[in-house]
């Protein structure tokens, strides 16, 4: 390399970029789920229970699903005696949990009477299918590969 150069003199190893990556996807997960939550603190709205969980979980949905399971895959395909356990934890826990608030929120925007309730259960079903749903199914996938996928089992 030139003496220059901005790059590093040595190339870092894909199992230690492999960790980075992972930690960068569920900090990036984490901020999209917690977003609706700094926000209703900053506006400090007040509505009723329903309305309050529901806005808060709105950060659950197709984005931070993507970016957990781009976190668990990363965790699964990585040999076991090169994952560090607590990563795999973190991302198997965080996942779980943002799994459980996406099925809050299906069942909240299932079961509440709100203006989109006069226009119809079809259109809460658009809604359910296009945020909740798929944030639920993907964080759940994401839980279920971070917590049970190891490539190369030793049998």
């Amino acid at each position: 390399m030139s003496a220059g150069s901005d790059h590093p003199a040595e190339p870092i190893a894909w199992d230690e970029a492999r960790e980075v990556v992972s930690i960068v996807l569920l900090a990036a997960a984490l901020m999209v789920v917690v977003a609706p939550a700094v926000r209703h603190l900053a506006d400090g709205n007040s509505f009723g229970a329903s309305d309050t969980i529901s806005s808060l979980l709105t950060g659950i949905g197709p984005v931070s699903g993507g970016l957990l399971v781009g976190s668990a895959l990363l965790i699964a395909t990585t040999p076991a005696e090169d994952v560090v356990p607590a990563l795999r934890l973190s991302v198997a826990l965080i996942s779980a949990v943002v799994a459980a608030g996406g099925m809050v929120a299906l069942l909240i925007e299932a079961t509440s009477v709100t203006a989109a309730h006069s226009a119809g259960y079809l259109i809460r079903l658009s809604t359910m299918s296009t945020r909740s749903l798929p944030g639920a199914m993907l964080a759940g996938l994401a839980a279920w590969l971070a917590r049970n996928v190891v490539p190369f089992p030793k049998r």
